[in-house]
């Protein structure tokens, strides 16, 4: 039987509005039960049957631990349920934060503190709050987000705040501009500076080069060589994206200001470990979309400074309440690896948010599995029905109603129709709590909360004058006016630094180690794997005396060519595969064929990869297109551009030669040149230690050399049976026209008549 059913003991639905007032009227008078039980925490009124009386449920302290999550449409009572549990925290001294993207929330809190400071004469009670509010024109927080902590590594921390940054930027993320704010906030973290100082580290070479030369990441160092070496078209291509995001969030002054001090004006860990109180006032109407991601920092942040308790025996691990309105703003991916690790480290989490389509799907399934008290407000149906399937069991007993003193039970489909309407039809502060430790759910009314200058008996006007001379945090504020001439004094001091001497190696650079054309292992830690397989494509090409550009836009201007490679005004376009789709994939080939280039080639570490990139494409290219393109494994990628390089220096050095001395050729004698001599290289050892396709790949290019037009497709055709499958050749071979000769020679070749020798 439902929450109305059980409440109103049969009445009508229609009756419910009068009797609620009746029934909220008569809750608020003491003639309910409360007993005061310590170690526990009220969440509401509900009504005992069998006692016929309100009583208050509670929870036991250690339970919160579990985490507590809360959903409910917009004005059904989610923020006052809030608000009843905080004012709780509050008057046991515990230490909590708050994550308000609204506002509202926190002045009320802030009104609680200033009832508990004028009952209890706390003096203390102000000092004891950290008040973090961008729209204050006077006074604002300072937030290094790249500030070190004890016990944290530079990578750890780093890769937090990289999460949260891919969580707001979600929609124009990409692997390089992963790779580029990776490093960079390793470097300015390292060195001391600060978010603010992002955009002059992107464009002023001279302050990098002083920022470097304190930084011992060798992954970091390594990267902004490479990126120096880059022309000033290419870096402003890698930059570009980043700066348009990071400069329209330090655009705002309030922002801004809150980012240029190289040190925080208050500890997240400090906060924790002495009960202190957080209070994050991020009004999103003010701030608009500043205002997520100045949330998600600092949720990445409190992640941080949490799990470097870890140092901290368990047992004394103080317990840390932090609520979170609204927060799927700030849920980044790893959300989820503190939702689950947070409790061992003292840290709980009250959640509560609208809709269970604001969160993806992962993120919901794993926060209905994993958090131990779940209170349900009003919702939708399509909500209803998913939180019905995790609130109620469904027992086919309940009893639908009496008739003849014969009970009547729902059927299944029934009472599951049922438990749908009731959570869509929860009036105001009414709603379901489920216990999902100990087991039950339970209808509750959340209790009534009088306003702050009610209880002080104040008029309000009186009360907001004596609430703004409390001056809650003044010891974590800082002036604006200081905070405005802050960042030209540091330029000023930094440029004083020492620069260290052109050609010289700073303090702790990297070893350079003997070069490998493949490394086994591409995937260096922190670095992007493409990035890297272009990078190691452009070097080796350089050596083999190609011009080579990474990231080369078309001339259209659409697209952008991985690595574009030219040589004695042949151009070769390189793609490096990864694990994009072969949509993708294919689009990048059409895209350079598009662009002119002579010769585009697949390129992919994995050789399963390139198979299966292969397969899908090959179909979809049209033979002429086929002609141009090869796909190769790095290895045999680096073989063709060695001997391409060698056969170049050849043909080079005896073209007069030849001219002079060629006869005129038939197409069967140049074709089973062309074969004869491949065959010969093949047997040759330093082609031999070279894979089938980097085989092939070099046969392609000698036919290439000497053939144009129609030989030139031919022979190209037939690049596939050129790995050294003689039977499959001579199949090939037999539907051209005037190979006789040629397959016969194959032929005599594989029963060792003859020798390619």
């Amino acid at each position: 039987m439902g929450f109305w059913a059980r409440l109103l003991k049969g009445g009508k639905r229609e009756e419910s509005g009068a009797q609620l007032d009746n029934f909220v009227e008569d809750i608020c008078w003491p003639k309910v039960h409360y007993e005061e039980i310590p170690g526990t925490l009220d969440l509401g009124w509900y009504y005992s049957k069998n006692k016929d009386e309100f009583q208050m449920a509670k929870i036991a302290e250690r339970d919160r631990a579990t985490h507590l999550y809360v959903i409910g449409a917009t004005g059904t009572g989610k923020t006052k349920f809030l608000e009843f549990l905080i004012q709780q925290d509050i008057e046991k001294g515990n230490g909590f934060g708050v994550i308000d993207p609204h506002g509202d929330l926190i002045e009320d809190i802030k009104g609680f503190l200033a009832c508990y400071h004028h009952y209890y004469q706390d003096e203390e009670v102000a000092t004891r709050v950290v008040l973090i509010d961008p729209t204050d024109p006077n006074f604002t927080v300072t937030f290094n987000p790249l500030e070190k902590l004890p016990g944290v590594s530079v990578a750890e921390q780093t890769s937090e705040l990289v999460t949260a940054f891919r969580k707001i930027w979600s929609d124009s993320w990409g692997v390089r501009m992963e790779d580029l704010m990776r490093n960079s906030l390793i470097a300015l973290g390292e060195a001391g500076f600060t978010l603010a100082e992002l955009p002059h580290f992107f464009t002023g070479r001279d302050f990098r080069e002083r920022v470097l030369s304190r930084v011992g990441h060798a992954i970091a160092q390594q990267y902004f060589r490479r990126f120096d070496a880059l022309t000033d078209r290419g870096q402003v291509t890698w930059i570009e994206p980043v700066m348009n995001k990071i400069n329209a969030f330090l655009s705002d002054d309030r922002i801004r200001q809150m980012f240029c001090s190289p040190r925080s004006s208050f500890n997240l860990r400090d906060i924790m470990d002495h009960k202190r109180i957080l209070l994050v006032k991020l009004d999103k109407g003010r701030l608009k979309d500043s205002a997520d991601l100045l949330g998600s920092l600092l949720m990445a942040k409190i992640q941080v400074a949490a799990f470097s308790r870890s140092e901290v025996p368990q047992h004394k691990r103080t317990p840390f309440y932090l609520y979170v309105d609204e927060f799927q703003n700030f849920a980044s991916e790893s959300f989820a690896i503190l939702l689950s690790e947070a409790r061992k480290y003292g840290l709980s989490l009250i959640m509560a948010h609208q809709t269970l389509s604001q969160i993806p799907t992962e993120l919901r399934s794993l926060i209905l599995g994993n958090t131990g008290i779940q209170v349900y407000f009003r919702v939708n149906r399509e909500e209803a029905q998913l939180l019905a399937r995790e609130a109620f069991e469904y027992s086919g007993y309940e009893v639908k109603t009496v008739h003849y003193l014969r009970p009547i039970f729902w059927t299944l489909g029934e009472e599951w129709e049922h438990h749908i309407e009731e959570l869509q039809n929860l009036p105001p502060r009414i709603c379901y709590a489920k216990h999902k430790i100990e087991g039950g759910i339970i209808p509750l009314q959340t209790v009534e909360i009088e306003p702050p200058w009610e209880i002080l008996e104040m008029a309000e006007d009186e009360y907001h004058e004596y609430l703004r001379s409390l001056r809650f945090g003044e010891k974590y504020l800082v002036s604006r006016k200081e905070l405005a001439a802050l960042p030209e004094q540091r330029l000023a001091r930094e440029s004083k630094l020492e620069k260290p001497a052109r050609g010289e190696v700073p303090a702790l650079a990297i070893e350079e180690k003997a070069e490998r054309h493949l490394p086994p292992e591409v995937d260096t830690k922190g670095e992007s794997r493409h990035r890297n397989l272009q990078n190691l494509i452009k070097r080796v090409a350089e050596e083999k005396g190609y011009q080579a550009v990474t990231e080369e836009p078309t001339p259209d201007g659409l697209g952008r060519v991985d690595v574009s490679l030219e040589r004695d005004g042949k151009r070769i376009a390189c793609e490096v595969c990864i694990t994009s789709p072969d949509e993708q994939e294919l689009s990048n080939i059409e895209k350079c064929l598009v662009a002119g280039y002579d010769t585009v080639i697949s390129c992919a570490p994995q050789k399963r990869t390139l198979s299966k990139i292969r397969a899908a494409i090959s179909r979809k290219l049209k033979p002429s297109e086929k002609a141009k393109v090869l796909f190769l494994q790095l290895d045999e990628l680096f073989s063709l551009l060695e001997m391409e390089a060698t056969a170049e220096a050849r043909r080079e050095g005896r073209a007069g030669k030849e001219q002079a001395e060629a006869p005129i050729a038939t197409t069967e004698e140049l074709w089973q040149e062309r074969v004869w001599h491949a065959l010969r290289h093949l047997d040759d050892r330093s082609v031999l230690n070279q894979s089938p396709l980097a085989r092939l790949a070099y046969i392609q290019r000698l036919a290439e050399g000497k053939f144009r037009g129609s030989i030139l497709v031919r022979g190209l055709a037939l690049r596939e049976a050129l790995i050294g499958c003689i039977d499959r050749i001579i199949t090939e071979a037999n539907t051209e026209p005037g190979l006789e000769t040629t397959c016969h020679f194959l032929r005599l070749v594989k029963e060792g008549k003859t020798s390619p020798q």
